[in-house]
C-alpha cells in the first residue's frame, strides 16, 4: 500500500518523511514530521515507514479536511506526527501533480518540502483542536501585533440561518456560511463579519434585530434575508468565550452595512390584467436609537470579554496579541464609521473605554474628523469565476504596501453575478466549495513564490461556508502564521 518516500530538510527544524500510497487513492500521500537532535536525519526514512504501516491509513472520505492526522508518537524526547494529505485537496490539480511526482520519483526540492512542510505542521499542530488553536500555538503569536498575524474570517456570518427572506430572495442567494456563529468559532473562525439590521414586515407583524445579508437596488427595492438574530449571535460569542475559559483565543467582531429593511402595511401592487406583483422592500438609514440598542446588546452581553482601552485613539493593529489577549479569552468589537453619512456608525457612540472602537476600511482619502482604531484594506473581487477571484486578489496583495498601522483582508469569496440570480445556479454554497478548495494550494504557491513572505501576510483570510468542504483554514492560516522565509529566487 505504501510504496515510495522522500525525505528532506524543510529549513525549520524538523525533517519530512513523505509516502505516496497507491492503489484506489493514487493523489494521497502519507507525511510524517518529527525534530530532530535526538535522532540521525537518516533514520527518519525507516522510522517513519515502520511507524506508517502501523497505524490504521485508509483513505479519509472525500470530504475530509487535510490533511487528516491519522497518529502521534512521542519517545525519548522525539515527536513524530503523521498525516494523511490528498494533494489534490492541498494544491491546485497541476501543482498537485508536480508534487505527487517529485513525491514518487523521491526527489522533493528544498523548497517544496518547506512549503508542504508548514502547511502540514500547522494543521497538526493544534490537534483537530481548531476552537483553541491561537492557545494552542500562543508562543508563537503572543508577541506578534495583531497586523502580523493571520487568521480566518467568516464573510456575513449572521448567515448560517435564514429567518426571513425577500421575494426573489433565498438560501440559494443569500446564505453565506454552512453554521450558526457558535459553530464557526469552534471551526477557528476569529474575524467575524457581521451585518446587522432591523427587520419589518408590517403585513405579517414579522419584527426584529437581525443579522442580514441584503441589496438595496434603486426602483425595485431590497432583496434578501434576515439570518441569526442579533442577540442570539452575541450570545453564541459569549458561550464561545466561557466554554475556552483560560485560553487566550481572541475574537474580533466588524460590524458594518447597518440598515432598517420593512415591507409596508400597504397592498402589493397590481400589474397588467390584475397580476399582482410581489411587495417592495424598502430601506432606511438606521437610526441614532437603534445604533444605541446595538452597542447596549454588545456592551451588555459581552461585556466580562471586551477588550478596552482608554486611549480613544489607540491603534488596535499595532496592539500585541499579548496586550489583547493574554489574560484570557477577548472579543474586540469595532464598528465601521464609513464617511460619517446617514447610516454609518456614529463617531460620538465609540467608547474604547467601554469596550467599543471605531472602523474603517482602507480608502485613499478618508473622510477628516474621525479617527478609526482599527483600519483594514478590504476589497473584494465581485467575481463568480474562481480564476478571476485568485488573480484579482493577488494582484491586491502583491501591489499592497505593508503598514503596522493598518491589516489586510484576503477576500477569498466567489459572488453570484445576475445571470447567477436569474438562474439560480452556481449558489453561494457551490461557490464557496470552489473557493474554499483552492485556499491551502494557493496560499502554499505564493509563499513558495515569494508573494508572501515572513514580514508580508495576509492578515484575514475571509470564506464563506467555514468547515463546510475540504479545505482547512485554520492550517493555512498557521501555515502563514509559521512561515519562517523568504524563498531564494
Amino acid at each position: 500500500m505504501i510504496d515510495v518516500y522522500a525525505t528532506s530538510d524543510d529549513h525549520s527544524g524538523h525533517w519530512l518523511s513523505v509516502r505516496s500510497l497507491g492503489g484506489t487513492a493514487p493523489t494521497y500521500c502519507v507525511v510524517a514530521i518529527c525534530g530532530t537532535g535526538t535522532i540521525p536525519a537518516a533514520d527518519v526514512g525507516s522510522i517513519a515507514w515502520h511507524a506508517i504501516t502501523d497505524v490504521q491509513t485508509d483513505a479519509p472520505q472525500s470530504h475530509q479536511a487535510p490533511p487528516y492526522q491519522i497518529g502521534e508518537i512521542t519517545s525519548d524526547g522525539m515527536a513524530m506526527a503523521f498525516a494523511m494529505v490528498d494533494l489534490s485537496k492541498l494544491f491546485q490539480s497541476d501543482e498537485a501533480q508536480t508534487y505527487f511526482n517529485a513525491i514518487k520519483q523521491g526527489n522533493l526540492t528544498d523548497e517544496q518540502a518547506a512549503t508542504l512542510g508548514n502547511t502540514v505542521k500547522a494543521a497538526m499542530a493544534f490537534g483537530g483542536e481548531a476552537s483553541t488553536w491561537m492557545t494552542a500555538n500562543w508562543t508563537m503569536l503572543s508577541d506578534k501585533a495583531l497586523s502580523s498575524i493571520c487568521m480566518p474570517g467568516t464573510h456575513d456570518a449572521g448567515m448560517g440561518t435564514i429567518a426571513h427572506s425577500t421575494a426573489g430572495s433565498d438560501a440559494c442567494n443569500t446564505q453565506t456560511q454552512k453554521y450558526r456563529v457558535l459553530d464557526q468559532l469552534n471551526r477557528g473562525a476569529r474575524y467575524l463579519d457581521l451585518r446587522p439590521c432591523t427587520w419589518h414586515n408590517y403585513q405579517t407583524g414579522q419584527s426584529g434585530f437581525y443579522l442580514c445579508h441584503y441589496s438595496n437596488v434603486p426602483v425595485l427595492g431590497v432583496f434578501g434575508s434576515a439570518g441569526q438574530l442579533l442577540t442570539s449571535a452575541l450570545n453564541d460569542v459569549a458561550t464561545f468565550m466561557a466554554q475556552s475559559a483560560g485560553k487566550n483565543e481572541l475574537v474580533i467582531l466588524k460590524f458594518s452595512h447597518f440598515g432598517s429593511l420593512y415591507l409596508p402595511q400597504i397592498p402589493p401592487p397590481v400589474g397588467p390584467g390584475g397580476m399582482t406583483l410581489p411587495p417592495v422592500w424598502s430601506y432606511s438609514p438606521m437610526s441614532s436609537s437603534t445604533f444605541t440598542t446595538l452597542v447596549n446588546d454588545v456592551t451588555n452581553i459581552l461585556g466580562p470579554y471586551l477588550v478596552t482601552n482608554t486611549n480613544s485613539t489607540v491603534n488596535l493593529n499595532q496592539q500585541k496579541m499579548s496586550n489583547l489577549s493574554g489574560n484570557g479569552n477577548r472579543v474586540l468589537a469595532v464598528f465601521d464609521l464609513g464617511q460619517q453619512k446617514s447610516g454609518d456608525f456614529p463617531a460620538a457612540q465609540v467608547n474604547t473605554g467601554a469596550g467599543i472602537f471605531g472602523y474603517r476600511d482602507y480608502m485613499t482619502n478618508p473622510p477628516s474628523g474621525t479617527t478609526p482604531n482599527m483600519v483594514v484594506f478590504d476589497q473584494y473581487a465581485n467575481s463568480d469565476d474562481l480564476n478571476s477571484m485568485i488573480a484579482d486578489q493577488k494582484s491586491k496583495f502583491v501591489n499592497y504596501t505593508v503598514n503596522a498601522k493598518q491589516s489586510f483582508l484576503l477576500s477569498w469569496t466567489l459572488t453570484m453575478q445576475l445571470g447567477d440570480q436569474i438562474l439560480g445556479s452556481p449558489c453561494i454554497s457551490e461557490l464557496a466549495e470552489r473557493a474554499d478548495g483552492a485556499l491551502s494550494g494557493q496560499m502554499g504557491n505564493w509563499m513558495l513564490n515569494n508573494v508572501i513572505k515572513s514580514d508580508k501576510k495576509p492578515n484575514i483570510l475571509l470564506i464563506d461556508y467555514i468547515g463546510a468542504y475540504a479545505d482547512n483554514a485554520v492550517g493555512t492560516a498557521m501555515a502563514i502564521n509559521a512561515w519562517p522565509q523568504t524563498v531564494p529566487e
